[in-house]
């Protein structure tokens, strides 16, 4: 339809009923497109791509071009590659997971473009989308034109004092998949980040966290958490049960799993949890199993209630923050350090879940992976 303030243009009959509104303000040439209801389908969207795509042909009347587009859209119209005089493209607060990134870049003119606030949105990162949108086209232009392929993924390994973390870290970087006993004057103080290239992972790197189970680390520990990552979350099954009660010896197990998931879920939000249980020669199979079975419940209990309070926070008509994911289903894969028992399975696992991660193969501009190597140096 017609714009409905200031000095407007008629651009393409969209119906009314489809509930659509374009706003065109004829002297600067910015250009507005917004939904009145709920009822975002296929065939209103190609009426309202069609309008949009008639606009910036015709855009070549004015010095430039802005195109703001709102309303919880998933995706942007087609034909992109024809808005040759778009200079500025605000598509903030929407519901867009994935960007046309070629079309846009090969658009000559644009120079700003807003696309924070969608929160599914995986490319570019969140990181550089709060820095403005210059800063956003000025990265995608360098991710195309001198872009390296991301082989680096985050492991981050959690868990209460003497749960076995360090020993599983370097069982799984050992070539027999096993290490001796860690020594008391050897664990982790604070946090160790060290590097991972696991055999057969096709060049996947981890950039490997050890951090201390001592509460006191908790709050410093916590600031190194990130989304692009797994979490590894170790704990230990009790042996001797004689002395505690069949609740009490639930709570014991389970809530050194569920703290720590509390944690990491204050942090971030869409971390990825791998539950790993330690010692298995030291506990009977078949306490060992009821022990897994604990904390496998207790952890999917906890993960229903992290969703629903995401779901209370979710914005009106848009997507829930996705507030963690349980690998493996929230089985926990069962290892023995000392004679490298479980440890192979554990490794194919990490590999398998780390290429799976959108960060695994993104292209970076050469300046970011550049400033990545030289901290790891």
């Amino acid at each position: 339809g017609k714009a409905s303030i200031g000095l407007s243009m008629e651009v393409e009959k969209v119906p009314t009923w489809a509930g659509f509104t374009m706003v065109v303000d004829r002297k600067t040439g910015a250009a507005q497109v917004y939904r009145d209801d709920d009822h975002w389908t296929k065939h209103h969207f190609y009426r309202v791509s069609h309008a949009v795509n008639k606009l910036i042909l015709m855009g070549d009347e004015y010095d430039t071009v802005s195109l703001r587009i709102t309303g919880g859209v998933s995706s942007l119209p087609r034909g992109i590659e024809r808005w040759a005089s778009l200079v500025s493209l605000d598509i903030s607060n929407n519901h867009l997971t994935e960007l046309p990134l070629m079309s846009l870049c090969s658009l000559p003119r644009l120079k700003y473009m807003d696309c924070s606030g969608n929160r599914q949105l995986i490319e570019p990162p969140s990181e550089v989308s709060q820095l403005g949108g210059e800063a956003v086209v000025s990265y995608l232009r360098q991710q195309q034109s001198l872009g390296k392929e991301n082989r680096r993924v985050q492991l981050f390994a959690c868990g209460q004092v003497e749960a076995g973390k360090t020993s599983v870290l370097r069982a799984l970087a050992s070539p027999t998949s096993a290490t001796p006993i860690t020594d008391d004057s050897d664990r982790t103080k604070a946090m160790v980040t060290t590097e991972w290239e696991p055999s057969g992972g096709g060049g996947l790197v981890f950039t490997v966290r050890d951090m201390s189970g001592k509460r006191a680390y908790d709050a410093a520990n916590s600031l190194f958490f990130a989304t692009r990552g797994i979490y590894m979350v170790v704990w230990r099954p009790i042996s001797d049960t004689s002395h505690l009660k069949d609740e009490a010896l639930r709570e014991s197990v389970t809530s050194a799993v569920t703290q720590t998931m509390d944690r990491i879920a204050l942090r971030v939000t869409g971390a990825r949890i791998i539950l790993v249980a330690t010692h298995m020669d030291c506990v009977e199979p078949k306490d060992l199993e009821l022990q897994a079975g604990w904390v496998r419940e207790a952890a999917h209990k906890r993960l229903k209630h992290y969703t629903a309070l995401c779901s209370s926070l979710a914005p009106p008509n848009g997507p829930a923050p996705a507030p963690m994911s349980l690998l493996n289903d929230g089985e926990s894969l069962k290892v023995n350090t000392v004679h490298g028992m479980g440890v192979a399975e554990l490794r194919r696992s990490l590999v398998k879940h780390g290429k799976e991660i959108d960060w695994y193969g993104m292209t970076l501009p050469k300046g970011f992976s550049a400033v990545a190597d030289k901290i790891v140096e």
